[in-house]
């Protein structure tokens, strides 16, 4: 079954959006098990078997202002210009006083990109 290639509801336009959800599609550092580069699509696909309402928070996710940006284009960068492009994408965000919601691999670790991006 084919489905949209972004997360179900986050329909906001970029400008409209509270959150901004994004992927980084890396597989440049991967050396046992392949497959992060796929990872943010396939959460994209699991959300259209979401409910939007969750009973226990009382939210539904059509009220909140979301966007889906897509996929950063970092597939074929090396390390550094992937972390520059990550640094740049999050820094608009910042300016524009955007919540970004990080879609990658559980192979990833969010503390260790964050921790990369700190440097330099």
């Amino acid at each position: 079954m084919d489905f949209p290639n972004y997360f179900a509801d986050a329909e906001a336009s970029f400008s409209s959006a509270d959150y901004i959800i994004y992927g980084i599609p890396y597989e440049q550092t991967s050396s046992f098990r392949h497959g992060a580069d796929k990872a943010p699509t396939h959460i994209r696909q699991a959300s259209w078997n979401f409910e939007t309402y969750n009973i226990r928070t009382k939210t539904d996710v059509q009220d909140i202002n979301i966007h889906d940006y897509g996929d950063l284009p970092v597939k074929q960068l090396s390390p550094n210009d992937m972390k520059s492009s990550v640094k740049t994408f999050v820094s608009k965000l910042q300016m524009e006083k955007k919540f970004g919601i990080l879609f990658l691999h559980q192979k990833q670790s969010l503390a260790s990109l964050q921790f990369q991006l700190k440097l330099d």
